[in-house]
């Protein structure tokens, strides 16, 4: 009696237990950024979080065959992915023909484009250079029971999104190519040094979604181009 006495407050708890971390699985995590049901991106507490500048600054936009002379309004769009500018009528719009766009700059900041990639903010300028792109990823809607709820950016959806803001860092080498950070990536991209290089890997182990040690490991590599 007294065993199951015993095993059914074990169980109790065990249920009470499972049912809060259900709940807390399926609701909004602390650091995420909550997109509610019906509700537009421009109108929830965090808009100002999907600019990368909290105003429009001065800037000017390079092609593949050349930098046009006018400053433009600009501010690159993180929930979007897309570069915005200030029209002469005061709207808000996207640049939409980004095929032949090389770089941007904005205010102080330099933003390398690959067509296929998007844009990314320039960190370290070396012969091989570090860039970033600050995502908002979506994390489902955690709402009970869900498998899965597409995250159409710029429509209102029926139900609760959530997002949290991730860096993903790229190598951007001597002729603007994109390359996720890697093992084997940097040891292509300095494939004259690969010995000084697995020796450097080998000792220091980085973290290659670390901007620290991406910014350490491309300081090491980058004067090895000069013997």
């Amino acid at each position: 009696m007294l065993l199951r006495q015993i095993a059914i407050t074990f169980f109790s708890f065990a249920g009470i237990w499972l049912f809060s971390s259900f709940q807390t699985l399926h609701s909004q995590p602390g650091n995420f950024l909550k997109l509610p049901q019906f509700a537009d991106v421009l109108s929830v507490p965090w808009k100002d979080s999907i600019y990368r500048f909290p105003e429009f600054q001065k800037g000017k936009i390079t092609y593949n065959t050349g930098q046009l002379d006018h400053e433009f309004d600009l501010n690159y769009n993180l929930y979007f992915e897309k570069i915005d500018f200030i029209s002469s009528s005061g709207d808000t719009l996207s640049i939409t023909n980004t095929r032949e766009i090389k770089t941007i700059q904005i205010g102080h900041a330099w933003f390398i484009h690959d067509y296929t990639k998007g844009f990314f903010e320039l960190i370290l300028d070396l012969p091989v250079s570090l860039a970033v792109k600050k995502q908002f990823v979506f994390r489902n809607s955690k709402v009970r029971g869900a498998v899965h709820f597409a995250d159409l950016r710029g429509v209102v959806g029926n139900h609760d999104r959530f997002y949290e803001i991730v860096p993903r860092y790229v190598f951007v080498d001597k002729n603007g190519g994109v390359h996720r950070p890697t093992r084997g990536t940097i040891l292509k991209l300095f494939s004259d040094h690969s010995e000084k290089v697995t020796s450097y890997l080998r000792n220091h182990r980085p973290d290659f979604e670390s901007r620290e040690d991406l910014v350490s490991l491309l300081n090491y590599c980058n004067p090895l181009l000069s013997f």
